[in-house]
């Protein structure tokens, strides 16, 4: 896990350093992160929104509604 959050952080400094060099201008960059940001959180509301429909849907087995439980918990913090 640390390995992965160190080199998703360094690859991080290394585009903003690319962005910042470049023609881009500081609009540009902003927008784009921007974007980039909303577009995830986007995709994690669709994935807990499906979620809680699979979880509604289905007449769960135990393990299904534990797992379910997790999902939500986790969900929230």
């Amino acid at each position: 896990m640390r390995d992965r959050k160190t080199y998703s952080l360094n690859s991080l400094s290394d585009w903003i350093r690319d962005s910042v060099t470049s023609e881009a201008t500081p609009e540009e960059i902003h927008a784009v992160i921007i974007s980039s940001i909303q577009n995830e959180k986007d995709i994690i509301e669709a994935l807990i929104i499906y979620q809680e429909l699979c979880c509604k849907s289905i007449r769960p087995s135990r393990l299904q509604q534990e797992s379910c439980l997790v999902l939500q918990s986790r969900d929230r913090t």
